[in-house]
């Protein structure tokens, strides 16, 4: 006589304002079965992966009434502080600030002192020389880097190769909109990883990993051959380069470096980071 599974009862019990004790229990009978194991297979096979948002925590015997008849409790909890001790509602976000170097080949000021120095235009390590021969060496000094990384509960479920596809898609990119309070261009996308049992139930945590660099307004650059000062802006992760070049050497007139070119360059694509379902929990 085959094994008979039914679910007969299920119970919500919701503790209050405490979520983390939000758990559902439904009770499943079994007939024509003696074995406890074997009744548990038959329950496992025929109750949900998860109820009500919430996913399957255990299965007990509760109870074993005449002859071939057990009853079991499938208990349902909300993995709150289940999975790296944090809510699935809120999850959790870290924030590092360090530093890292930078050459630059330009001062915000720089004073000459020698009769007869020279006029830089305030390149850094000019060698005094023009034309082809002319090299500015420059200065390494330190400057913050922001790193941040998001930790978010996902459904094992919605991990399937359609989302690896869409977020490989989305790496090296940067913000096209706004991403909580940073504004489009500040974000760059450096990927995201997670581990965890290999079944398709339950919950992993996905880290995701993003650098930021703020967007620059009116930023001074240098002045141009006619001696007006080059402003720009740029968002945080576009490159600026330029064409630095110099008077030629005459008798009795000194040299000086000018900007004969600058360039704001936009190296990465950009990217909805509404992708990613991290709106709730950016700030």
């Amino acid at each position: 006589m085959s094994i008979i599974c039914e679910q007969v009862a299920g119970d919500k019990n919701i503790s209050g304002n405490d979520e983390n004790n939000d758990s559902v229990e439904l009770t499943y009978i079994v007939c024509n079965s003696n074995d406890l194991e074997e009744g548990k297979q038959a329950v496992l096979a025929k109750a949900p992966s998860s109820y009500l948002d919430c996913p399957l925590s255990s299965v007990s015997v509760d109870r074993i009434e005449g002859s071939n008849v057990i009853y079991f409790r499938v208990n349902y909890k909300h993995d709150y502080l289940g999975v790296g001790g944090f809510s699935s509602k809120e999850a959790t976000v870290s924030f590092d600030m360090s530093a890292s170097s930078a050459v630059i080949k330009r001062a915000y000021a720089q004073a000459k002192y020698g009769t007869d120095a020279p006029d830089p235009g305030l390149a850094i390590g000019w060698n005094g020389k023009n034309g082809d021969q002319l090299e500015i060496a420059g200065v390494s000094v330190p400057v913050c880097t922001i790193r941040k990384k998001y930790s978010l509960l996902v459904d094992k479920s919605d991990l399937t190769v359609a989302w690896e596809r869409l977020h490989a898609g989305a790496f090296g990119r940067v913000n096209a909109a706004a991403f909580g309070d940073y504004k489009p261009g500040e974000v760059l996308f450096l990927g995201c990883s997670y581990g965890g049992l290999n079944s398709r139930s339950g919950k992993v945590i996905v880290e995701y990993n993003m650098a930021i660099a703020f967007n620059e307004y009116n930023r001074e650059m240098g002045r141009d051959k006619a001696g007006k000062m080059i402003k720009i802006d740029k968002t945080g992760w576009a490159y600026i380069w330029e064409i630095v070049k110099s008077d030629a050497e005459q008798k009795g007139k000194t040299p000086k470096l000018y900007i004969d070119g600058l360039y704001v360059a936009n190296v990465y694509k950009t990217c909805n980071f509404k992708i990613f379902g991290l709106d709730r929990m950016v700030k």
